[in-house]
């Protein structure tokens, strides 16, 4: 009996040990968890924005609407002492038993949800991409990412990052001749898969690996300040998804980086004729087609039908549109 006991001492003496153990780790996390929301509550503030929350800082009074949120689902006042005005409870299906009720609540809950989500933003003259200037469009900014302040968004992954950089150099070393980029991807996948080293492909993996972490400090810091620091190590090529390094640049980088220009025409300047009279008779063969007067040959057309003197028709239209400067539409 004296062996149990001297057993059933040491494991209670062990476990009381744990537990203080555990009781002195979870407050150092929890000291952490305070100084971490503290931290986000002053960056939220500088947005204008607020975040509270019920586990480390409870509210004293909690309303009934609070208490039973699946209850009150369309009550957005019910997120309100949680969140400070942000709904949290979006994501709540309501579920009352009847099918055809539960049902229209849900789709009710996502038409709001689209509704906000469409909301152009409330600045004032700063929703718009520009000034207002007389006889020019300009384009409402529904979306932070269609500010032309907002940082410009990172390569995906290392295929995106090569695909772009040997593009540019392939239309480049080819000005004379027709661009397919189908053709291209093809010839670019079997380099990837097959002629590069994994010293090569670990380069460009990291390449994407690291603007996407740089661009996601941005993003950040840009929602909390409306500016944002440009990258030190990485630039993205004006007026072009191209992006190269700043500071190690590689030996295609370097090339790329050296040429007048990245912008390319789509085709020489001699094959525009040949390809104006190809898109002239596709866009009119379709057209025929929707009204019925291709034969179910495919080949030919039906009685009364001039094709040709139809595409001859549109060849001097254009000539008069490439005069007058007009934008015409082929005949309907």
């Amino acid at each position: 009996m004296n062996a149990i006991s001297v057993n059933v001492n040491k494991a209670l003496k062990t476990a009381k040990e744990r537990a203080v153990a555990i009781l002195i780790d979870s407050d150092v996390t929890l000291q952490e968890s305070l100084t971490e929301l503290q931290r986000a509550r002053e960056l939220a503030s500088k947005a204008g924005l607020s975040i509270e929350s019920c586990i480390v800082n409870p509210v004293e009074s909690v309303s009934s609407d609070i208490v039973n949120p699946i209850m009150n689902v369309g009550n957005t006042n019910a997120a309100n002492g949680f969140t400070g005005g942000h709904s949290n409870t979006d994501h709540v299906v309501v579920s009352t038993g009847d099918e055809r009720m539960d049902r229209i609540a849900e789709l009710k809950r996502n038409l709001l949800r689209r509704h906000r989500a469409m909301q152009p933003e409330h600045r004032g003259d700063e929703r718009w991409d520009k000034p207002k200037i007389p006889g020019e469009r300009r384009r409402r900014i529904v979306r932070e990412q269609d500010s032309e302040d907002y940082p410009p968004e990172a390569p995906i992954t290392g295929w995106d990052v090569f695909i772009r950089q040997m593009t540019v150099k392939i239309r480049h070393d080819r000005p004379y001749e027709r661009h397919d980029q189908s053709k291209v991807l093809q010839e670019l996948g079997k380099i990837w898969r097959m002629g590069m080293s994994n010293e090569e492909h670990d380069y460009f993996t990291k390449f994407a690996a690291d603007t996407k972490t740089e661009f996601d400090q941005q993003v950040i810091e840009y929602r909390a300040t409306g500016s944002y620091q440009p990258s030190k190590h990485f630039i993205r090529l004006k007026n072009s998804c191209v992006w190269i390094r700043k500071d190690r640049p590689s030996h295609l980088e370097k090339e790329i980086s050296s040429y007048k220009t990245i912008q390319f025409p789509k085709r020489p300047p001699e094959l525009d004729k040949e390809y104006e009279e190809r898109e002239i008779r596709s866009i009119l063969k379709r057209k025929f087609k929707l009204k019925g007067l291709l034969n179910e040959d495919g080949k030919t057309w039906k009685d009364g039908v001039n094709f040709e003197a139809e595409v001859e028709k549109e060849r001097k239209k254009r000539t008069k549109k490439n005069d007058k400067g007009e934008d015409l539409e082929p005949n309907s």
